[in-house]
């Protein structure tokens, strides 16, 4: 057991901020969407993309967005109280691990029974989902998760959450280092990621899917971080934003989002810089500029929780709330739905899909994601009362 963060100052808001639940429903939307417009617009020739509008489509900008956010919900919740290792495990696989296997295991079905209707021939986005052969081996990398696996074969978006099981096994770790000056921490992130970045560009442990090495593991180590100094310095962070004049603060939202939905640019920007040198370092300098504009972001939001701002409107709110369950069923769901209009307009289809995987992030939610929730509370409750009678 670990102890507090020490001096980790009092959070203003108690209990869940709800302006963040709302990001992260849109966040999963964005990427939702990115999906949709991917096989619209195939090889990413769609000239929303080269605009601020990309930040409806932004899948990528997303999950770091949900890296810095996990970070930050993790620690935040440990400000006041003691950490322990079993019950925070515990409570991860419920929260994200039961949902996972059953949306995988529900992939495969559907896999089996569509796999081998009529083939999209559209060279898109969709095309590539399901382009693979079973095995066993296959689906038990997927029960494991936090292997070095190919993530882009079942349901591409699990991805993610390879690393947000890897950080969670790591996460006394992230504890530790908290207790170092926010400044020495801040150095070790830009450190690790650059090493990783290092690392990535020559090869050295090479991720079997999309982006799921380990060595990438140590790259969004970092935005996790971020999220979770965040949570730290909250009072603080927060205090002295709300001091900034509005105008400013308005400026620099404006800014943040800009940075947020314009970062994939950076490979073009430094190629027509003619910066060849570092254009294969690109992916990093693109994520950490996601990183800032996200915690920047984090920041507006948390500061205007309790106002009855518009980012805590019933329907976003209701969006975050079932924000993860859309995220795992969508894919399966729009696949699923072309493969059952193979003579509708592709727009329609992946109309119906978006409408669809809204409606039924609903059921999976109720039926899947908080059961499992509950069941992870019932175990760390039973789990202490044993450690009590043992002790």
């Amino acid at each position: 057991m670990l102890n507090t963060l020490g001096e980790v100052q009092a959070a203003p808001h108690e209990g869940r901020i709800k302006t963040l639940d709302s990001m992260r429903g849109l966040a999963s939307l964005t990427v939702l969407l990115g999906h949709v417009l991917a096989s619209i617009f195939p090889n990413g020739n769609f000239w929303l993309d080269k605009t601020p509008l990309h930040i409806i489509s932004s899948s990528h900008e997303a999950v770091v967005f949900f890296f810095l956010l996990s970070g930050y919900v993790l620690t935040y919740q440990y400000a006041n109280k003691s950490f322990e290792y079993k019950s925070f495990l515990i409570g991860r696989v419920a929260r994200i691990y039961i949902p996972y296997i059953v949306a995988v295991l529900l992939s495969l079905v559907l896999y089996t029974f569509f796999k081998d209707n009529a083939p999209v021939h559209y060279n898109n986005f969709l095309k590539s989902q399901w382009q693979f052969t079973y095995s066993n081996s296959l689906l038990v990398d997927h029960i494991l998760l936090v292997g070095n696996f190919k993530t882009d074969t079942i349901n591409t978006v699990i991805w993610s959450l390879v690393h947000e099981m890897r950080v969670a096994i790591l996460f006394p770790v992230l504890l530790l280092i908290l207790k170092l000056n926010w400044r020495i921490v801040i150095c070790l992130s830009l450190l690790v990621s650059v090493l990783a970045g290092f690392a990535i560009v020559h090869g050295v442990n090479p991720s079997a899917g999309y982006n799921n090495s380990y060595v990438y593991t140590c790259h969004y180590f970092s935005m996790f971080l971020l999220g979770a100094l965040l949570a730290r310095y909250q009072s603080f962070i927060i205090s002295k934003y709300r001091s900034i004049p509005k105008l400013m603060r308005n400026a620099m939202l404006v800014t943040a989002l800009l940075v947020y939905t314009t970062s994939h640019l950076t490979f073009s920007v430094l190629h027509v810089l003619g910066a060849g040198a570092i254009l294969k370092y690109s992916f990093l300098i693109s994520d950490w500029l996601t990183s800032i504009a996200s915690f920047h972001l984090m920041v507006a939001a948390i500061a205007v929780a309790g106002t009855k701002h518009w980012v805590e409107s019933k329907p976003l709110l209701k969006l975050g709330k079932v924000s993860y369950s859309l995220y795992l069923v969508h894919l399966p769901v729009l696949y699923v739905v072309y493969k059952l209009m193979p003579t509708a307009p592709f727009e329609l289809a992946l109309g119906i899909g978006t409408v669809l995987s809204l409606y039924l992030s609903t059921i999976f939610n109720k039926l899947v994601e908080l059961p499992a929730a509950k069941l992870g509370k019932k175990a760390i409750h039973l789990l202490s009362r044993y450690t009590i009678r043992v002790a």
